[in-house]
């Protein structure tokens, strides 16, 4: 069973969309992330793309972020998501876009500018075209702010996307999580 890690929901259970169409973030690699974020996850204002059941923006409310946007499009992982806020009673700072991740955007804008997104999307996402999309994603990130992607160990993101670079890279298992920053960010 997953349940969130720290903070002020710690322990509470999470429910999972049935089937396979949801990945759930492991605990193990959840919590080696947001130790890894730090205080920078305090008052953050947070995207959590490719939401599924909500347990990475869920962590970073839990840990004390101001606000979290979920997208999520998948009428099961929405249940859920629903779910876990109530559960957890963090919906109040939530806002949920029933939208395709690649599309939002425009959406996110609204919401914005993000401390922090947040993404694991499904990894056969990650190919053609999904470079663009990180590089589009500068809109709606603040200036110092960071992008988050676990994706398969087995496909590698190029070392700069536009405007962003790699900070930090981390492997388990089969998964990797990549930290993205602006390159003048990255580089003070």
């Amino acid at each position: 069973m997953m349940r969130v890690i720290a903070g002020s929901a710690r322990g509470v259970p999470l429910r999972v969309p049935p089937g396979q169409r949801v990945r759930p973030t492991s605990g193990r690699v959840r919590t080696s992330l947001f130790s890894i974020l730090g205080d920078a996850v305090v008052g953050a204002r947070v995207a959590d793309l490719f939401a599924g059941s909500g347990a990475l923006g869920i962590e970073a409310l839990s840990r004390g972020a101001a606000f979290c946007c979920f997208v999520e499009n998948a009428r099961p992982a929405l249940a859920a998501l629903a779910d876990n806020l109530a559960r957890t009673r963090l919906a109040d700072r939530a806002e949920v876009l029933r939208l395709d991740a690649f599309d939002a955007i425009p959406s996110l804008a609204a919401h914005g500018p993000f401390d922090l997104v947040l993404l694991d999307p499904p990894y056969r996402l990650i190919g053609a075209g999904f470079a663009s999309f990180l590089n589009a994603l500068g809109a709606v990130l603040a200036p110092e702010g960071t992008l988050v992607v676990q994706h398969d160990t087995h496909t590698a993101l190029p070392q700069a996307i536009g405007p962003f670079c790699i900070a930090d890279e981390r492997l388990y298992g089969t998964a990797t999580v990549t930290t993205m920053k602006r390159a003048a960010a990255a580089s003070a």
